[in-house]
């Protein structure tokens, strides 16, 4: 995108000198008052009557005229493009800006989640007090820049979290609810369900049947 534009601005740069006369030279012949083009140049129409002779004259574009293209100067046409290759890049280099902020605000929020998930009453105005934004605009750049809710990547965490703890200890379920932030057990059992395909008990005992088996036919070898 922004290299795309600068290359159209490069040519349209070149094209514009190209169109700007050159200062008379010191000891040249002349008062440097033409524009040289190439001798294989084709004028464009309207640009003036060509005298006959040694062709010099049909190769040089007196600076008063403009060269015109469509019954529009040449000059203007090119400093509309530039305008606009020039507010393209502006905007693209915003939009930029824009989108790597917003990465940053939503990794300082995932960061917050990892830390603070283990208490219950920690929210979407939590985390938006903690970056300094509004509630409402922190929830919108979550989603568009996690392709995910807040409560959704909060209660993801949780889950995981309370997966590992499943696996690992012999931790009732209940206790394991509370202490990843879900104080109540049974809607933290519909949620695991929901995510996992399977209740929490029925996790436990067939990931730590797996790891057990697993375990053994490591001291065997």
């Amino acid at each position: 995108g922004v290299q795309k534009a600068a290359c159209k601005l490069g040519c349209a740069l070149c094209r514009w000198n190209q169109l700007v006369p050159k200062p008379a030279q010191r000891g040249g012949k002349g008062r440097g008052d033409a524009l040289s083009f190439p001798k294989d140049h084709q004028p464009f129409k309207g640009a003036g009557p060509q005298q006959k002779g040694d062709g010099s004259a049909a190769n040089r574009l007196p600076v008063g005229r403009a060269v015109h293209r469509g019954g529009v100067p040449e000059r203007l046409l090119l400093s509309r493009e530039l305008f606009g290759v020039c507010h393209r890049l502006l905007n693209e280099s915003e939009q930029q800006r824009s989108l790597l902020r917003g990465q940053r605000i939503i990794h300082q929020v995932c960061e917050m989640i990892e830390k603070e998930y283990r208490h219950p009453g920690f929210s979407l105005q939590d985390a938006a007090d903690g970056v300094s934004l509004s509630a409402g605009y922190l929830g919108r750049l979550f989603k568009q820049t996690a392709g995910q809710s807040f409560v959704e990547a909060l209660t993801a965490c949780r889950l995981k979290a309370a997966a590992r703890m499943l696996v690992e200890t012999d931790t009732p379920v209940a206790v394991i609810s509370r202490e990843v932030g879900m104080e109540n057990a049974s809607y933290f059992s519909t949620v695991f369900r929901k995510a996992y395909g399977m209740s929490p008990s029925l996790y436990r005992e067939t990931n730590q049947s797996a790891t057990q088996k697993q375990q053994e036919g490591e001291t065997k070898e």
